[in-house]
């Protein structure tokens, strides 16, 4: 999956320094990156050895192994030299699967994720004072009423319902996605995750489940979200009564007849294929 960086090594703790000329950067803004185009097959991030020249003004993110990343806002963005001229261009942040090599679409996602947190925490919103960030740790402070915003992920589940040699396997409706997907949602306040993957199942499909047992977790930038994957059985009658207004389709594959997956990205992708070669109830290595 995509967070799954091996032998490169992720470090998210907030250790701010100087960026140094080999060092990436990010520039974000309005669910765009604009990335250095001059190879429209091969996109990349500046590096600060690219950028330093403009004085940037750059925010912390993370490293990788010893590989700093940093923000640039894109409403910090220097008047000069970052035109389309020079090889710059506004993307949508799916650009970043193109990234290379493929911890850079790890890093690209998760700088989006973060920089979209940023780009929503201006103002205070018990008291309206504008937010100073921490030096200390990433979070941002009020320094009228002192109150603390922390970055926000959405705790989700992905849920494969299985009944036998049967998937349960589903099509959202009115979105450009056509694949098929798992059953899966937002967890709701006061919810634990097994109650919400009951309730998802039984809002979507209509159907009961038991046996819910946990498979992995995922960061999913693209939603802001901790995705956390479970298979459950059916629990008594398998039809399907669908949540069309979230789903256009609902229905039993059996495993034979389930398409082989692309297992590099997604969740949801190697939950299938783990089902569709018998490996759902196996333990992990």
């Amino acid at each position: 999956m995509i967070h799954e960086i091996a032998p490169y090594v992720f470090h998210n703790e907030y250790k701010p320094r100087a960026p140094k000329p080999d060092d990436y950067i990010f520039i974000y803004g309005k669910n765009q990156v604009v990335l250095d185009c001059t190879d429209e097959k091969a996109p990349r991030a500046p590096t600060f050895a690219d950028v330093e020249r403009y004085n940037p003004k750059l925010t912390y993110l993370f490293r990788i192994d010893e590989t700093a990343f940093f923000l640039l806002a894109l409403k910090d963005l220097p008047a000069e030299g970052f035109t389309e001229a020079d090889g710059y261009k506004p993307q949508p942040t799916f650009v970043f699967n193109m990234l290379q090599p493929r911890y850079m679409a790890f890093a690209g996602l998760t700088a989006a994720h973060i920089a979209g947190w940023y780009e929503k925490r201006h103002i205070c919103g018990r008291c309206g004072a504008t937010l100073v960030h921490s030096e200390v740790e990433r979070k941002m402070d009020c320094p009228e009423c002192h109150a603390e915003e922390f970055p926000q992920i959405n705790p989700v589940v992905i849920v494969g319902v299985t009944d036998g040699d049967k998937l349960m396997l589903t099509r959202y409706a009115n979105r450009p996605v056509t694949h098929f997907a798992l059953i899966a949602g937002f967890a709701e306040i006061g919810e634990s995750f097994e109650e919400c993957v009951q309730r998802e199942v039984r809002e979507e499909v209509g159907l009961r489940v038991k046996n819910i047992r946990f498979y992995k977790s995922q960061p999913w930038a693209m939603s802001g979200s901790l995705l956390a994957g479970f298979y459950c059985d059916l629990d008594g009658d398998g039809t399907v009564t669908l949540q069309e207004d979230e789903l256009s389709e609902g229905v039993w594959i059996p495993r034979g007849e389930i398409p082989v997956q692309d297992v590099g990205f997604a969740l949801t992708a190697e939950m299938i294929e783990r089902f569709r070669v018998g490996k759902e109830n196996e333990p992990l290595n």
